[in-house]
């Protein structure tokens, strides 16, 4: 009888100490205590993330766009645009006066010899002219692709006419190319006719020349 009382009271012994072994904790855990070490954890495949992501892991990673992006402020571009990014949309261009790189100027007072002269004796570009003509007759400002004085009225490239006592001017953003030099004559075009090949010769000071190259 001893021997089954000593029994029962070892085997409830053994039951009070396995109960508090097991024993579960009864309380949620606190936010700081769950933070308080890391938790290792492993996922296969795609891992949904919850709460606001850093800026560094915002950037670590290109992020896909399609349609519309509405932008405010400011947004800085690292790396070349691509011709089609450039091409998507006008670019406003600022033009800045400068000191240097514009045009040369050539200016001549005509004589009694038609005014051959050589502007620019190499290839070169005019973008611009003005001529004033004080006779009682028309003049005409031959233009040459020469690379030496030219001879009036041989080898004309093209020509503009200045009206008696009148003046006339041109101005371009894109030049006339000249693949050999710049040449000019000025002849007298009162004639009754018109041809390249006129050759009459102006008087002396009655037209002042100025033409703008490159």
């Amino acid at each position: 009888m001893k021997k089954m009382i000593a029994l029962i009271g070892y085997c409830l012994a053994l039951l009070l100490v396995g109960g508090q072994a097991a024993a579960g904790i009864s309380a949620s855990l606190t936010n700081t205590q769950l933070r308080a070490t890391p938790v290792p954890v492993s996922v296969s495949g795609t891992a949904a993330v919850s709460g606001p992501v850093t800026d560094a892991q915002l950037r670590a990673t290109p992020v896909p766009v399609s349609g519309a992006v509405t932008v405010s402020g400011t947004v800085t571009a690292s790396g070349p645009l691509t011709d089609a990014q450039l091409r998507a949309a006008d670019v406003s261009v600022k033009e800045n006066p400068q000191t240097s790189g514009g045009l040369s100027v050539y200016h001549r007072i005509s004589v009694a010899s038609g005014s051959p002269a050589v502007v620019k004796a190499s290839p070169g570009q005019v973008y611009g002219w003005a001529i004033y003509n004080t006779s009682s007759g028309p003049l005409r400002l031959t233009f040459h692709n020469s690379a030496s004085a030219p001879t009036p009225g041989a080898a004309v490239f093209f020509t503009f006419a200045v009206p008696a006592g009148g003046s006339a001017s041109f101005s371009s953003a894109i030049g006339i190319a000249f693949s050999a030099g710049i040449g000019i004559t000025v002849v007298d075009d009162s004639g009754a006719t018109i041809a390249d090949s006129d050759s009459s010769a102006p008087n002396a000071g009655n037209s002042s020349v100025d033409i703008f190259y490159k």
